[in-house]
């Protein structure tokens, strides 16, 4: 097992597939329906660090070190805190990320599927451009925490072999499942 290391590729990676889930798609939501439940909990992503999202437990589950913080533009104008685990034993990596706006827009991408993770609405998806021949498998789920305010939880295999399977992509979109189940627990209990 090796730690994240500094990796500044991976977090420029995790970064641009951020940008690209996101840029221009943070129209107006306040006036449409909203595609969730009720929040069981208001989260302020102000609030969270999104390094101490993932526990000990958590950490030694998923086979990584303590994660590298970072901050990028997600195309709505606004900065997006973020940290990034890497497993190098397994090729995975993760992501947590806060985002100051609704997690509805992440809707716009083809083959979003609306999600519940501990009471809270999502919207599961791979951007299009983390589909294709040499691209790795990556799954994102995108939490609806407060108005305006969401949490993402990426995955990405470093595997480029593995590029167009429904078993990589199965497998990343279980993973990101899995880790968003943990991030919010940790989350709403911080935030007691």
């Amino acid at each position: 097992m090796t730690g994240y290391g500094g990796n500044r590729a991976w977090v420029t990676a995790i970064a641009t597939l951020a940008a690209i889930a996101v840029a221009g798609c943070s129209g107006p939501s306040s006036t449409a329906p909203s595609p969730f439940p009720p929040r069981p909990a208001e989260l302020r992503t102000a609030d969270i660090d999104p390094c101490s999202v993932i526990t000990d437990t958590d950490r030694r589950r998923l086979g990584v070190e303590r994660g590298t913080a970072g901050e990028s533009d997600v195309g709505i104008g606004a900065p997006s805190r973020t940290c990034g685990w890497r497993n190098f034993d397994d090729g995975y990596g993760y992501n947590v990320q806060t985002i100051p706006t609704a997690a509805g827009a992440a809707l716009s991408v083809p083959g979003s599927t609306v999600r519940t993770v501990n009471g809270f609405g999502a919207v599961e998806n791979v951007p299009a451009d983390y589909q294709g021949p040499g691209i790795p498998p990556a799954c994102q789920l995108t939490i609806d925490v407060g108005e305006e305010q969401a949490v993402r939880v990426q995955v990405q295999s470093s595997d480029t072999r593995a590029s167009g399977s429904p078993e990589a992509l199965a497998e990343a979109c279980s993973r990101a499942n899995a880790l968003a189940h943990s991030v919010m627990r940790n989350l709403v209990a911080a935030q007691s």
